[in-house]
């Protein structure tokens, strides 16, 4: 990196060096699949890839061109509008999380609150939105997006506090094939 930033109009294609995240879940697509270079000293199970973070805990470094070596967040400091488009001015990062997941297992049930239980809640919750593209999935994957119309919230709070086994059978799964797209407000 030559401490130099390049003129907005001479910014190109950015690539950004992957950060692999261990999860007790992970797989081995990510190598099998997509052909990724695991390094031999890991020896944990590689569940995510993160292609493109703007945090405080992960922040993606660029691997190719004049910028090699720059954060994803001294890019935004300096090319906001251009890399985040005319409405970037709202956003103080890169408004994206972009990751590689390789589920060898089942995953966790995830839950995001919305904006009304984030304000309650504290504590750096926020809600988010994801979109999900499967890439590649073995027979029988599915993805759980969602309770069932008719389940209730006393159900699902009977099915938690018991442990249940039967939680699954109040969500929404769907087959998870290659090339679906889910999007999940």
């Amino acid at each position: 990196m030559n401490g130099q930033f390049i003129p907005e109009a001479a910014l190109y294609p950015l690539k950004f060096v992957p950060v692999l995240q261990h999860r007790s879940w992970g797989g081995d697509q990510l190598s099998t699949v997509l052909g990724r270079r695991i390094p031999q000293d890991i020896s944990e199970p590689i569940g995510e890839s993160w292609e493109l973070s703007d945090r405080d805990d992960v922040n993606s470094v660029v691997a190719n061109g004049e910028l090699a070596g720059r954060t994803i967040g001294e890019l935004m400091a300096h090319y906001r509008t251009a890399l985040s488009g005319r409405k970037g001015a709202a956003f103080s990062r890169f408004p994206l999380l972009v990751k590689l997941i390789d589920a060898g297992e089942q995953l966790s049930l995830q839950v995001h609150p919305d904006a009304a239980a984030s304000a309650r809640l504290g504590g750096g919750a926020e809600p988010k939105a994801e979109m999900w593209y499967v890439i590649s999935a073995k027979r029988g994957a599915k993805l759980f997006a969602g309770l069932k119309p008719r389940a209730t919230r006393l159900q699902l709070v009977e099915q938690l506090a018991a442990g249940s086994s039967e939680l699954e059978s109040l969500l929404q799964a769907y087959d998870s094939l290659p090339r679906d797209a889910y999007y999940i407000p």
